[in-house]
């Protein structure tokens, strides 16, 4: 059963997925049952996209800010092929790649306009 608070829904690869307020991503099958959640973030996720040519999600999201100088906002990559355990009964997807996105030397900047 998916969380109340669900944020964003993506589909492919076969799969459904769909993120909450807590930093939980949820995966289902074609058949919309559950098939597995992990734990993304360790705050919220903005942005989740699975990609078309390999088996990746890409979440972008809030995790606990580890220094002063980077950013608690970080893109994150994981492989859906791959299962790593995470504590003692539960599998995730293995986080390929992180990847902080702002830092002193690229602050943050407010939009002004969009194309």
């Amino acid at each position: 059963m998916l969380p109340d608070a669900s944020l964003a829904v993506r589909a492919g690869g076969g799969r459904l997925s769909s993120v909450v307020t807590t930093g939980t991503v949820s995966l289902l099958d074609q058949g919309l049952k559950f098939n597995y959640g992990f734990q993304a973030h360790s705050s919220s996720v903005f942005f989740l996209q699975q990609l078309k040519q390999r088996n990746f999600l890409v979440t972008v999201g809030e995790d606990e800010q580890i220094s002063p100088q980077l950013s608690s906002m970080c893109l994150k990559v994981f492989d859906l092929d791959k299962m790593q355990p995470e504590g003692s009964s539960m599998l995730s997807p293995e986080c390929v790649q992180i990847l902080r996105i702002f830092t002193n030397q690229y602050p943050e900047a407010k939009a002004s306009f969009f194309f």
